[in-house]
């Protein structure tokens, strides 16, 4: 019991700590991630339960991308626009909403 009660703080933050960046290796790439981008844009990407789509809300507007072979980091695309990253890194490639390099936050 005592060991529970001095343990019971520990988890309770790790609980709050923020979530890392995605990462398609170790399965933490679901969920909502937010990133700061080139020219101080934010940008959100909501990646699906089962990694095969991706929503990414930048500029006012959400695009639902779908996930595309790779072998190194991960590539979400639809049409002209594809974000692309590993770790913490971003790149935004879009005609839509411009190129930008992001992290995350």
């Amino acid at each position: 019991m005592n060991r529970f009660l001095l343990l019971a703080p520990v988890l309770i933050l790790a609980a709050c700590a923020p979530k890392s960046a995605p990462n398609s290796l170790d399965g933490r790439m679901m969920g909502t991630f937010n990133w700061m981008c080139s020219g101080n844009v934010p940008a959100t990407v909501v990646f699906h339960e089962d990694q095969k789509l991706a929503d990414l809300s930048i500029k006012g507007e959400t695009i639902q991308l779908h996930r595309q072979p790779t072998t190194r980091g991960w590539i979400y695309q639809f049409g002209s626009t594809q974000i692309s990253g590993s770790e913490n890194r971003m790149q935004i490639s879009s005609q839509q909403f411009g190129n930008h390099d992001c992290r995350a936050n």
